[in-house]
């Protein structure tokens, strides 16, 4: 963890593996509820920097994804009644 501040943002850095990677995660409440910003940067190193540039896109779209996962399980659900 790299930056803590309850209850409105924290960061986590791994260094470990092919990449150097960030992570930000920022809350703040709004009308409708909370928000969240989420920053993600991701650094290659060793043959990996040779690699990226083709691997980019698809990690771009799994962290799409994994967002948009998250942010529908988080979302209220309606209770329909028979």
């Amino acid at each position: 963890m790299t930056d803590f501040e309850p209850p409105v943002r924290f960061a986590l850095r791994n260094t470990s593996g092919p990449f150097d990677l960030e992570r930000i995660y920022s809350l703040k409440e709004g009308p409708q509820g909370t928000g969240l910003t989420f920053q993600f940067t991701m650094s290659p190193h060793g043959p990996m920097t040779l690699v990226f540039p083709l691997v980019r896109r698809t990690i771009e779209r799994q962290v799409r994804t994994n967002i948009a996962r998250l942010r529908d399980s988080l979302r209220p659900r309606s209770h329909h009644q028979s």
